[in-house]
């Protein structure tokens, strides 16, 4: 995601003023570093199961803001309630373990996540933003058609499909 898109992005889900902020699944740690450059009083933690993808956020950080870990999204080792506010751009639909794991992980941030489940998409039929952004990659250039339609066709991605598989 790139810097426009995520600040756009922090606009349309509006955490909560305070508290901690997590990035779950935050790859390269875009999003997580626009978290902490638009919050830089907060705490802002990104997490993701690649160490690659982690030890490249780490390397474009200034300062120690944002925290990046390397960790699975279905076995998140934080308290519950933690956090004021998740993303999960797309975890559960690119996780090998997304069955049962994936309870866990959302109970694991149930509270935090309400905001971001209900502005971003889950209750509105899909992963909403992931289909936007997509969309306009294909309309950007049609050779992103493939990967699109091989995402959209995840069982997650579509109407029902996260919440069929939390529940």
């Amino acid at each position: 995601m790139v810097e426009p898109t995520c600040q756009q992005f922090l606009d349309f889900v509006k955490f909560p003023d305070d508290g901690e902020l997590l990035d779950v699944g935050c790859g390269t740690g875009s999003l997580t570093m626009a978290m902490a450059k638009r919050w830089p009083g907060r705490r802002v933690i990104g997490v993701d199961q690649s160490p690659k993808y982690i030890s490249y956020a780490q390397s474009r950080r200034t300062g120690d803001q944002p925290t990046f870990e390397t960790g699975d999204a279905c076995a998140l080792a934080y308290q519950d309630g933690r956090f004021a506010g998740v993303a999960a751009q797309r975890p559960f639909s690119v996780h090998s373990k997304a069955g049962g794991g994936a309870a866990r992980g959302w109970r694991a941030w149930h509270g935090p996540a309400r905001p971001w489940r209900r502005r971003c998409g889950i209750s509105r039929g899909g992963l909403v933003f992931q289909r936007m952004m997509w969309d306009t990659a294909v309309a950007i250039d049609p050779n992103a058609r493939l990967a699109r339609d091989s995402l959209f066709a995840n069982p997650v991605a579509i109407p029902g499909g996260l919440a069929g598989l939390l529940r």
